[in-house]
């Protein structure tokens, strides 16, 4: 079996060889598809929590919510007996901290 190197010269290899040569580059480009996924993955949050907070900033703006930032910024809310109210947002607090605190340690 031939493989070529760098320098553009056909060396003989075993089949052996041959299959730790590619074992290997196929660990290296698991690696980089794994890398490639963290990366996406935090830039998707980096965004999302980027869009939450520019529609937070919108809405203390406004004297009214419009429905599109209350879309945005609440996900349901429940109403008990006794006037109970309970919200339920998007994005927690937390995690938007959480997220901008990954963002600024970089």
């Amino acid at each position: 079996m031939l493989i070529h190197q760098r320098s553009f010269r056909a060396v003989e290899i075993t089949a052996e060889e041959y299959k730790a040569i590619k074992a290997g580059l196929d660990a290296d480009h698991e690696r980089a598809k794994n890398a490639q996924s963290v990366l996406s993955r935090e830039t998707a949050q980096k965004a999302s929590v980027a869009g939450f907070r520019q529609t937070a900033e919108d809405a203390l703006k406004t004297k009214t919510l419009s429905k599109s930032i209350i879309d945005a910024l609440i996900g349901k809310v429940l109403v008990f007996p006794g006037e109970r109210v309970e919200i339920v947002w998007n994005v927690s607090i937390s995690e938007t901290k959480s997220t901008e605190e990954k963002a600024y340690a970089r």
